[in-house]
């Protein structure tokens, strides 16, 4: 490419580079870019198109290529100049302004995005998972329940006496209830305790030290239990 093409090019895109200047005023960094950009290369273009010019008038060659390349040079560097001197140092401003005080912004939402989540996990964690409506066996729990209870191996179940676990049953919101019968010295007497479909859904690590504890609070006369019939 010869410099008088080289200097059209230059002036070319130091006026694409002024008017990309002028509209992007409005977005940061990138007005000031293209405003700033395009004097520079302006020069660049005159510098090439006075050398072309210069090289055509000792060869004698053709001097229409590097004489349009200057003079578009030559309008892209004034009009570059208006450009950057109002556009974009306005928007410099703007961008020195608003770019510690956006990154700080955003780094605080990251943080903040970043604690939720984490808060979001430990509790995903702590959470028992409850299985869909209709998996959680009852009957098994009541029965683990009864099976401990007449071995011994639940707490609240040593003692003389007798407990029966009768009933297990949950209601739709997750609250569960379970009903016991338990006989001391002769006199019967019935009670229940609730339960989350959670604490049960969870184990019997979670629901056998939760129903012990239970029935110590009910304070039940405690006995030798013996598993509820069929």
């Amino acid at each position: 490419m010869s410099r008088g093409m080289a200097s059209i090019v230059c002036g070319v895109v130091a006026l694409l580079l002024t008017m990309g200047g002028f509209l992007l005023t409005a977005l940061p960094y990138a007005g000031a870019l293209f405003a700033f950009a395009a004097p520079a290369v302006a020069l660049m273009g005159i510098v090439l198109g006075g050398l072309g010019i210069r090289e055509a008038q000792q060869t004698g060659g053709e001097q229409g290529a590097a004489t349009t390349g200057l003079v578009l040079s030559i309008l892209g560097l004034v009009l570059g100049l208006v450009v950057a001197l109002t556009c974009g140092l306005c928007n410099a401003c703007v961008s020195a302004s608003i770019g510690p005080a956006g990154r700080a912004a955003g780094e605080a939402f990251a943080e903040a995005r970043e604690a939720a989540e984490e808060a979001r996990r430990r509790r995903r964690a702590q959470a028992p998972t409850v299985p869909p409506s209709g998996e959680l066996d009852l009957g098994a729990v009541l029965s683990e329940l009864s099976t401990r209870c007449a071995e011994r191996t639940l707490p609240s179940c040593d003692g003389d006496g007798e407990l029966h676990f009768t009933n297990l049953r949950c209601e739709g919101d997750g609250r569960c209830v379970l009903e016991f019968t338990s006989v001391q010295a002769g006199e019967t007497r019935q009670g229940s305790i609730p339960l989350a479909e959670g604490d049960l859904a969870a184990g019997p690590q979670r629901y056998v030290p939760l129903v012990s504890e239970a029935l110590k609070q009910e304070s039940p006369p405690s006995g030798a239990a013996t598993a509820p019939g069929p």
